[in-house]
């Protein structure tokens, strides 16, 4: 009796080894996971960009900690501290995926920040109010491989917000879910338009090398227009600045356009063009130099 009473603990005690064994296997821990202590991040809310070291040789560097502490609690005006691990998984996507930047839409709030123009509400998320969540987008890869990269780890909490491109992250508990609404595409950037006779619309936000996008020119202003595009210019986001990176010619006919009057025009990425964040540029025609910026558009990396 006591030999069997004994083999049964022995069988149980084998059986929770095994089962902590693939749970500690199945499950990487979160404070495992980061990258090497420097990250490129930029706040739309802030418009700053920076690259940030917060960690070398495993000493936490305050300068560094301070500066991106700021980045991630943006407008809010109550401070909270933000979970190192949470920096730390950022770091882990920047370095595993090659990202060239972080974009930082939503981190720590004390309340939900104001709309962005021409965006959707930034999503209000309890983890939020506590530093221990953020809403984050790779201006080069697409949300839903930085979802499968950090699904497989079992690290965190993490939710897909693929019309906006953007993933939410949090540390406090392992779930998913997704939110997909691609039936109307979400503009990004328009505000930035000198020229507000003239909207310039790509027909969605995120495109691969090699796609073709169609733009929309519209006349906004109460009289009627003459278009006569002769080029447009391709700019691209880098280091935080607008750079041209190569002209387009077109060409066109003039056309006079009436209020509310559109006129598609078609462009094929390059295949050469380096993912990223970009947006066109025109001028409509002589009279009217002052140039019309479009939304800002993404060429995301291809899927592996």
């Amino acid at each position: 009796m006591f030999f069997s009473h004994k083999l049964i603990i022995v069988s149980h005690y084998i059986i929770l080894c095994i089962f902590l064994s693939v749970l500690a296997h199945g499950n990487t821990k979160t404070a495992d996971l980061h990258g090497d202590g420097r990250i490129t991040v930029y706040s739309p809310h802030l418009n700053r960009y920076a690259q940030i070291e917060f960690r070398n040789n495993n000493v936490m560097q305050p300068n560094g900690m301070a500066m991106l502490s700021k980045f991630m609690q943006q407008k809010s005006p109550e401070k909270s501290s933000i979970d190192i691990r949470l920096i730390n998984l950022l770091d882990y996507v920047e370095d595993t995926l090659q990202t060239n930047v972080i974009e930082l839409m939503s981190c720590y709030e004390s309340k939900p920040l104001p709309r962005l123009p021409d965006a959707k509400t930034v999503h209000m998320h309890p983890n939020h109010d506590s530093g221990h969540a953020c809403d984050i987008r790779a201006h080069n890869i697409s949300a839903r491989d930085i979802a499968a990269l950090l699904k497989q780890t079992h690290c965190c909490g993490l939710g897909l917000y693929e019309d906006q491109n953007s993933i939410h992250i949090d540390t406090q508990r392992d779930h998913y879910w997704e939110n997909v609404n691609l039936t109307k595409p979400i503009y990004y950037g328009t505000q930035h338009n000198p020229n507000h006779r003239w909207g310039l619309l790509s027909e969605q936000s995120f495109y691969q090398n090699a796609d073709a996008i169609v733009f929309t020119i519209t006349n906004q202003h109460s009289k009627v227009q003459h278009f006569s595009p002769k080029r447009f210019w391709i700019q691209a986001f880098h280091h935080g600045n607008w750079i041209k990176t190569r002209v387009h010619t077109v060409k066109y006919s003039g056309k006079r356009l009436k209020f509310g009057h559109s006129r598609p025009i078609k462009w094929i990425i390059p295949e050469n063009i380096s993912p990223g964040k970009y947006r066109f540029i025109t001028v409509v025609n002589q009279k009217d130099p002052e140039p019309v910026y479009s939304n800002e558009f993404f060429i995301l990396k291809s899927s592996q």
